[in-house]
């Protein structure tokens, strides 16, 4: 496999286990029911097996395994040792399907993972199909209490927590409305795999901005309730573990002027681009990030906060 033997020069998980920092996490999409697969131990937990021992290179070919034109990447689940128990957080979530589908079918997917009398494999596809900017596991791991962010952030490791959205998509120039005959199986084709691929990413931004704003507001509100309850001597709500400032900075080619936005916008998707664009795509980002006025706000708390997670007077995401 070239990823193994050329890029990641056959390394395993284990390999990256040994530092902390940074966390990495691929993503893939499982063919048997379209649910995002992460490359952690907890997921592999499932699959009764062990991440440590598998390679790099495989879990970065099954998250860029595009339909038709590269072959999907399969897994064996393994039955488990006597012993093994559900998680908690999925056996309660499993008691939440009224009230909260989404993650009672987050549940649901994690138990599908599982191996029982008959042998099982998990077929994996590109990660873009399920999530196509990665962001979806983050706000998972934010918004569950058993997960490794919210945990910090009970725990108070977390005291100002920023989420930068790298939104690498392109837009070449739309030809099909130009056209009068019917499009052809190949523009059918590439149409069904992406179409639906930006209108959830589009999805999973909004949904990630009105995530910290809720957060953010119902501390607010807790707070200045609870000032006003030990005013009359009345018992005060109960508060967040950690009360947090949050911000959240998204930065795609959207964001560059005229004529620069349309020219990175055009360009293609693919495994090899010139040396010269690789350089201008790593400039870009940079200013990207200099002309985003969330990370200008955020670079203005942090400058001016007395402490880490105090803010400095503005309002709203990344104050």
């Amino acid at each position: 496999m070239l990823y193994d033997t050329s890029v990641f020069e056959g390394a395993t998980y284990a390999a990256l286990m040994t530092r902390r920092r940074p966390f990495i996490m691929l993503h893939a999409t499982s063919m048997a029911n379209g649910a995002l697969f992460e490359f952690t131990q907890d997921e592999f937990d499932f699959l009764g097996s062990d991440l440590g021992t598998f390679h790099v290179g495989r879990a970065a070919a099954a998250s860029s395994a595009f339909p038709f034109l590269l072959s999907p990447v399969s897994l064996k689940s393994y039955p488990h040792a006597a012993g093994f128990g559900i998680p908690s957080a999925v056996s309660a979530a499993l008691e939440t399907r009224e009230m909260n589908p989404s993650r009672y079918d987050w549940a649901r997917q994690r138990l599908d993972l599982m191996a029982g009398q008959e042998e099982k494999w998990l077929h994996l596809l590109d990660g873009g199909l399920a999530d196509n900017i990665g962001l979806r596991s983050i706000l998972r791991a934010y918004d569950r209490s058993d997960a490794f962010i919210a945990q910090r952030i009970n725990a108070g490791h977390i005291k100002r927590l920023t989420v930068i959205a790298v939104n690498a998509r392109t837009d070449p120039p739309e030809q099909l409305s130009r056209q009068e005959r019917s499009p052809g199986l190949s523009d059918v084709f590439v149409k069904t795999a992406t179409v639906s691929i930006e209108g959830l990413s589009a999805d999973t931004i909004d949904y990630a901005i009105n995530r910290q704003s809720e957060r953010e507001q119902a501390q607010t509100n807790v707070r200045l309730c609870n000032q006003r309850l030990t005013g009359c001597g009345a018992e005060p709500f109960p508060t967040f573990a950690q009360e947090i400032r949050t911000c959240f900075v998204e930065i795609s080619f959207e964001g560059l002027p005229s004529p620069a936005r349309e020219e990175f916008l055009a360009l293609p998707t693919t495994f090899a681009l010139p040396e010269e664009t690789v350089k201008r795509l790593i400039a870009v980002a940079g200013t990207l990030l200099d002309s985003s006025p969330s990370f200008q706000k955020l670079l203005r708390a942090l400058r001016g906060e007395a402490s880490p997670g105090a803010g400095v007077g503005e309002r709203g995401n990344c104050s």
